[in-house]
């Protein structure tokens, strides 16, 4: 039995090797192979661009006629104003101004828009009279706005009152901001689109003679030069009188001078409250005093 144990010893240990050995592989080692790159890290992103910043529109300088005082300037066009430009009032500039509501003016031989102002009212408690157009046959009599009493007396001429059609505010308006209009000749008389008209009542009042407001009649004396310019502005003026030039159709820009009765009031952004629009003429109405800040309507 030892002989046997003994016999069995080597072949027991030979097979214990060989299974130990069968059990662990053998390391696998490629030669050669190609690691892959890390992922690319990603770009940072682009900053946004810089805010582009609108350049300010430049200051518009427009034409405003003086508002006289006492009784009011009366004067013969040989066409019918056109419709009011839209606008809103401003905010004003303190106590003791009143807000002037844009007109067309006649300018001799076509009308000349004038925007709203704020001016100071008078010391002596006198009203502002908004401008005043009425058809009498194939003219048109036009009374210049101006300052009066309180029981001022509507007048006539015995023909119709010519009314105006509502203003829409267009979408790129900026309340304050005034833009150069172009001087226009207006429909001709009794051929306003949609009938426009009323009964004109009030004191009657003959006819004026008067072609071309003072004003401008002054204007053009002021600016005739030496030589040359004197004939000029003569036949200018004298073309005007006679209502010479009213059918040429090209339209003209304002002349662009301050206003002299009021400072610039005329903010060119918002403001809270409803604004007043249009700029119409009324008739011969009253515009309201204002003793404190804006009046809005």
């Amino acid at each position: 039995m030892k002989r046997l144990a003994w016999l069995m010893a080597p072949a027991l240990l030979s097979a214990c090797s060989a299974q130990v050995r069968a059990t662990v592989p053998e390391p696998t080692v490629t030669v050669g192979a190609a690691v892959a790159p890390p992922p690319p890290v990603p770009e940072p992103p682009a900053p946004p661009p810089p805010p582009v910043v609108a350049a300010e529109a430049p200051a518009v300088e427009v034409d405003v006629d003086p508002i006289p005082d006492g009784d009011p300037e009366e004067v013969v066009a040989t066409s019918e104003p056109p419709d009011p430009i839209y606008e809103e009032e401003t905010d004003s500039p303190g106590a003791g101004y009143v807000w002037v509501g844009g007109y067309w003016g006649w300018t001799g031989t076509d009308w000349g828009w004038n925007w709203g102002q704020w001016a100071p009212a008078p010391p002596g408690g006198e009203i502002y009279i908004e401008p005043y157009y009425e058809r009498v046959g194939g003219t048109v009599v036009y009374v210049h706005g101006y300052w009066g009493p309180h029981d001022y007396v509507r007048r006539s001429y015995g023909g119709q009152q010519i009314r105006f059609a509502a203003t829409v505010r267009p979408a790129n308006y900026h309340r304050g901001e005034h833009i150069v209009v172009e001087r226009r000749v207006g429909p001709a008389p009794g051929h306003r689109p949609g009938g426009m008209y009323v009964k004109a009542t009030g004191t009657l009042r003959p006819l004026p003679h008067q072609t071309v407001p003072t004003h401008v009649s002054a204007s053009m004396h002021a600016s005739v030069g030496p030589r040359g310019g004197e004939a000029e502005a003569h036949g200018a003026a004298s073309g005007a009188g006679n209502g010479a030039g009213h059918g040429a159709g090209q339209p003209q820009q304002n002349g662009k001078k301050k206003p002299d009765a009021a400072p610039a009031a005329h903010p060119a952004g918002g403001g809270s409250g409803p604004p007043k629009s249009g700029g119409a003429p009324h008739g011969g109405g009253v515009a309201p005093h204002n003793s404190g800040g804006s009046k809005k309507h």
